[in-house]
């Protein structure tokens, strides 16, 4: 049986599954926040950014624009990791 691949958005970013509460109309991606080494989403359309709350639920929308944060895009093993590999959009 051959595993699961995650499905990459345009950017090389991993898809999730959840939409941008912020746009309404952008795909979010994980990415990982190498400070701090928090796997965190961003949208695609409004280049807002999300923390996972505690309880589960999303932060509202960051400005992940500052030179602060320093991220890339997170593996999946970062996803599973973080407890958010769930939400990880699979390839057809």
């Amino acid at each position: 049986m051959t595993p699961e691949l995650p499905l990459l958005r345009d950017d090389g970013v991993i898809a999730s599954r959840l939409g941008c509460t912020v746009c309404t109309d952008g795909q979010l991606g994980f990415l990982f926040r190498a400070d701090t080494a928090e796997v965190f989403f961003d949208c695609v359309e409004c280049m807002s950014g999300f923390m996972v709350v505690p309880g589960g639920g999303l932060s509202a929308g960051l400005c992940i624009n500052d030179p602060v944060w320093d991220f890339r895009p997170a593996t999946p093993g970062e996803n599973q990791s973080s407890g958010l590999g769930a939400s990880m959009e699979l390839r057809p």
